[in-house]
């Protein structure tokens, strides 16, 4: 062969060897697909990591750390080391989908870096913080009873507003003075707070007992008793009060006013020797002996009329001196109409009757001693 026809074949040789390698050129990996389901962790915001290839089962993905680069070295044990495999070319670095969620095998959560109305989308599986708190209902003890009601006793002692009947009268026959017999009275009282500044108030704790004395004539120079007049009754009252508490409500003083009404009841308690006809109660010490039986046919009684009205007026102060204990401090004063009575007297020539009237006015002080629930 020519020199020529040898430098043409050697140039045809290498062209040929030129274009076959141009052809050949290795496609860019996009994605690399895993033989199980791959980890992915979010990339870095504004960088990119490489996606590497991995035949184990628990194949890792890193993120690339922001300025740094991870190595990517050959590692027989490790899962997390980029290796080389035949099927596979490795990929070159490029840029990946930002992942919005993480996917861990070992906890079943899911973490997002996406935002809603500029919060945080949050994690509802986990128990919140700001969570709704459901307030316990309250029981009828606590709503209507506790600190409402006091019960407990009272401890009084009244004077009459009139003892002695004008001059020249009397209130009924020869009956013209009141001596205090009895102003003592020992009952239980009620109140009910309905709020800090009004109250319901009920007592019993009304007795008053006055003896009702003759008035001395010629027949019977000595004073003597025909009887006892006695009221009792129960009290209604509305209270307005004001409380002051001290010391984180240890203790509290609160001053009060109260109006009413009272239902009073009138009786009389006879004297023995008037009741069954004796002249005097000496009389009656020496011969009666005692005897329940009228003399000669006489007996002597009273009838009294249920007073029309009775309207109180109260002024107070209590003192929470415990937890659950109070005292009671008050003056009231009871306006009763005057009591009607009637005088009747069986007598062998006739029945005798007379009409008169006794007063029932009088004043309280009063001491009470009342549990707080």
């Amino acid at each position: 062969m020519s020199t020529n026809a040898k430098v043409i074949s050697a140039v045809l040789s290498l062209t040929g060897a030129t274009a076959l390698a141009t052809a050949q050129t290795r496609p860019a990996a996009a994605a690399q697909t895993y033989p199980t389901a791959a980890q992915t962790r979010p990339a870095a915001a504004a960088q990119a990591y490489p996606t590497t290839a991995h035949s184990t089962t628990a194949a890792r993905t890193y993120p690339a750390t922001a300025g740094q680069t991870r190595p990517t070295t050959s590692d027989a044990h490790s899962a997390t080391a980029a290796r080389t495999y035949p099927s596979a070319a490795q990929p070159t670095a490029t840029a990946q989908p930002t992942a919005t969620a993480q996917s861990h095998p070992a906890a079943a959560q899911t973490y997002a870096n996406s935002y809603t109305y500029g919060r945080p989308n949050r994690d509802y599986s986990q128990p919140s913080h700001h969570a709704n708190v459901e307030f316990e209902e309250e029981s009828f003890y606590d709503s209507f009873i506790r600190g409402r009601l006091h019960i407990g006793l009272s401890f009084t002692s009244s004077t009459a507003k009139e003892t002695k009947a004008p001059a020249e009268t009397c209130y009924l026959g020869n009956l013209d003075n009141l001596r205090e017999e009895e102003m003592t009275g020992i009952g239980f009282n009620i109140q009910y707070d309905l709020c800090d500044y009004i109250a319901l108030a009920f007592a019993n704790d009304i007795h008053v007992e006055h003896s009702v004395w003759n008035k001395p004539t010629e027949e019977h120079p000595k004073e003597s008793t025909d009887g006892n007049l006695i009221l009792e009754g129960m009290l209604y009252q509305v209270i307005l009060q004001c409380p002051f508490r001290f010391y984180d409500n240890s203790w509290a003083l609160t001053p009060y006013v109260g109006f009413g009404i009272a239902d009073i009841s009138a009786k009389w308690d006879h004297a023995a020797w008037w009741h069954y006809g004796w002249s005097s109660p000496a009389d009656y010490d020496t011969y009666g002996n005692g005897s329940k039986t009228p003399r000669k046919g006489n007996s002597r009684w009273m009838v009294l009329e249920e007073p029309s009205s009775a309207f109180t007026f109260s002024v107070g102060m209590s003192l929470q001196i415990l937890a659950h204990l109070d005292l009671d401090f008050f003056y009231r004063k009871v306006s009763i109409d005057d009591i009607d009575a009637t005088f009747h007297r069986r007598h062998p020539t006739g029945p005798i009757e007379r009409e008169g009237s006794f007063p029932a006015e009088f004043t309280t002080l009063g001491l009470g001693l009342r549990y707080v629930f």
